[in-house]
């Protein structure tokens, strides 16, 4: 039920089946069936969406079993995180165009700012934090949505794991290259500003959290800052999603267009940006569905969300300073300082 919809368009004419004209439209009735489970088992083909409590039961043991050993880490975020977003780029992207405005104002030189309240507002949270002439790092830059609204008068590198993201970056002219955040190909100290956001809630470990929070302290200068943003546990009251664990996967609804590689050009890519098209079948348990008469293929991401406090603590045991934390977009976020010696 979750998943079907259906509407009536607002029209003034209709054509109905077995009259040759068009009637002008009066009332019209619609009637949506439904049939009662008795069983309160549920088997049907959308896993994703049911509310069966032990189909709940049973996600959880499957990111459990994902948990079990360094190995099992590794392969849940290659599949969960690394391929899907390879099979996801071109719709992620598409939708993903918009940066969050705290961001873009912490990404800005104070002399460009125009100022006024809704400035002034954001410099209470965080204030803008670049120099002509710095050096920008985003690590897990995506489709280059922060990359971009980086002011000319600063340079900027990006890197990401989707290499299909970083296709996507470099049709832009972003400077960027695929690599892993657990071993950023930079060296020491060469960012007076680093950003890593939407990274840190698809690792799937304490500890390998811990060697990202020091890799990003590494390849910044001594007295730099480093701006993380990971979702929170603690969603606002009207999302649309609700984390009962902090280790789960979330579904993404993939539109038939971009299985099919109709969506932005040729199938083979000619006419628009290259991506890697997933097929139905590649998730480890995809399901489809249909939604306002279109087909969608759901695939699922690995994530671990955050709670209040969990993310800063990353951070303080690494010796940086933590400047400020706040809650943005439902992310919990962190400003931190490396230390100057």
């Amino acid at each position: 039920r979750y998943l079907w919809s259906h509407k009536t368009p607002k029209r003034r004419l209709d054509k109905v089946e077995g009259m040759a004209n068009l009637i002008e439209r009066s009332r019209r009735v619609s009637i949506t069936f439904r049939r009662v489970n008795k069983t309160l088992r549920c088997n049907c083909r959308y896993p994703i969406s049911c509310d069966d409590p032990v189909r709940t039961e049973q996600e959880e043991a499957s990111v459990a079993e994902y948990l079990k050993d360094d190995e099992s880490k590794e392969v849940l975020e290659r599949k969960f995180v690394r391929d899907f977003y390879d099979k996801v780029a071109g719709h992620f992207s598409a939708t993903r165009h918009s940066p969050w405005p705290l961001v873009r104002h912490f990404l800005s030189v104070p002399e460009d700012n125009v100022s006024g309240s809704r400035a002034e507002e954001f410099s209470r949270t965080i204030a803008p934090s670049l120099r002509p002439g710095d050096i920008v790092g985003d690590i897990g830059c995506g489709n280059g949505k922060y990359l971009k609204g980086i002011p000319a008068s600063c340079a900027r590198v990006g890197c990401d794991l989707s290499v299909e993201l970083v296709k996507l970056c470099r049709q832009s002219g972003h400077e960027v290259l695929a690599a892993d955040a657990l071993a950023i190909p930079f060296r020491d100290g060469a960012f007076d500003v680093t950003v890593c956001i939407a990274v840190f809630h698809h690792i799937s470990s304490l500890e390998r959290r811990q060697r990202i929070a020091r890799e990003l302290l590494r390849v910044t200068k001594p007295g730099g800052l480093v701006l993380v943003y990971a979702w929170a546990q603690e969603q606002d009251e009207d999302s649309k999603r609700i984390f009962e664990s902090q280790d789960c996967f979330v579904p993404w609804h993939l539109p038939k267009d971009y299985v099919e590689g109709r969506a932005g050009g040729k199938s083979d890519g000619s006419d628009g940006p290259p991506r890697k098209r997933a097929k139905y079948g590649d998730a480890t348990e995809p399901g489809i569905i249909v939604k306002g008469g279109a087909e969608f293929l759901v695939l699922q991401r690995y994530c671990h969300v955050f709670r209040k406090g969990e993310i800063e603590e990353l951070f303080r045991t690494t010796g940086a300073t933590i400047v400020t934390t706040y809650y943005d977009h439902a992310n919990w976020c962190v400003l931190v300082r490396k230390q100057s010696s």
